[in-house]
């Protein structure tokens, strides 16, 4: 992933490649919020998003971004046109999308329409 010494800071818990995606998106039995876009300044401003979900919501779904050199391979691969860009996998497949910056409320709201009913509150 190409980041400078202070975007390390900025990264989710998980960050999926090439090499990880299908172990730690297709196969996992957990709902994953994955974010799509590219480094520079919108990357920093969604991932400090991320970071405010990630606590409240550890419980329900696992959140990670798109390793820079995995971005133009998986946009190809689910048709995405513009980012940033928001997917939520669950069971191995996609459930829901969401294109556009995202505050904490619209990723929130996103979740609540797209989580399975057993999860859509955090703890």
């Amino acid at each position: 992933m190409k980041m400078d010494a202070n975007s390390t800071a900025l990264q989710p818990m998980n960050v999926i490649s090439n090499r990880n995606f299908e172990v730690k998106i297709l196969a996992t039995d957990r709902p994953v919020l994955l974010m799509c876009v590219s480094g520079g300044r919108v990357y920093a401003e969604q991932v400090r998003v991320l970071k405010q979900l990630s606590d409240p919501y550890r419980r329900m779904v696992d959140i990670c971004c798109l390793e820079e050199d995995f971005i133009n391979g998986f946009r190809e691969m689910y048709g995405i046109k513009g980012t940033p860009v928001f997917l939520l996998f669950h069971g191995g497949k996609e459930t829901g999308r969401m294109l556009g910056m995202a505050d904490k409320e619209r990723l929130e709201a996103f979740l609540a329409r797209n989580l399975p009913l057993t999860s859509t509150h955090p703890s």
